[in-house]
């Protein structure tokens, strides 16, 4: 018999697909690599320069946190989200400020936020019982000469 999945997969799986579907004005998607996140970027396999093989990507990750009670004492659980979004390239300051012909971290950001926040999840096709993808902010992880790494927040509240 399958098994039930967690609420916290089924959002991550929405944001790799709504990430992949996400559109330049050229009608192609802005990423070369969307996907949740194992271990791209570990210690074992490179640490950030593991990221060099990745050229402009997003990785998704839930991120556990703190819960809180409503009124009535119902569960109220933050569901944190991360995205990683970096790119790299052999132009020193290139990957975060991008240029006419290649996207930059500055640009990329933009295009996560308008693709996730304020979007109401769905799995398949039925609409998740949460609230909408809220963006919470973003942390410089790395900004070495060739490479940009940002995490970007998002909390999508859930009453269960």
């Amino acid at each position: 018999m399958a098994k039930d999945i967690a609420m916290a997969t089924k959002i991550e799986d929405y944001i790799v697909t709504a990430l992949l579907a996400a559109k330049d004005t050229d009608n192609n998607c802005p990423f070369d690599t969307v996907a949740v996140y194992t271990d791209q970027l570990a210690p074992e396999n490179g640490g950030i320069k593991a990221a060099d093989k990745y050229r402009c990507f997003a990785f998704v990750g839930f991120a556990p946190a703190d819960a809180e009670r409503e009124g009535d004492f119902d569960l109220d659980q933050i569901l944190k989200i991360s995205v990683l979004v970096g790119a790299t390239y052999d132009i020193a300051g290139l990957a975060r400020r991008g240029d006419n012909l290649r996207y930059g971290t500055n640009k990329l950001r933009e295009f996560v936020i308008a693709t996730l926040d304020k979007q109401h999840p769905t799995y398949g096709s039925t609409n998740l019982t949460c609230d909408d993808i809220i963006f919470r902010g973003e942390t410089l992880l790395s900004e070495i000469t060739r490479t940009s790494i940002l995490e970007m927040s998002f909390d999508v509240p859930y009453i269960r």
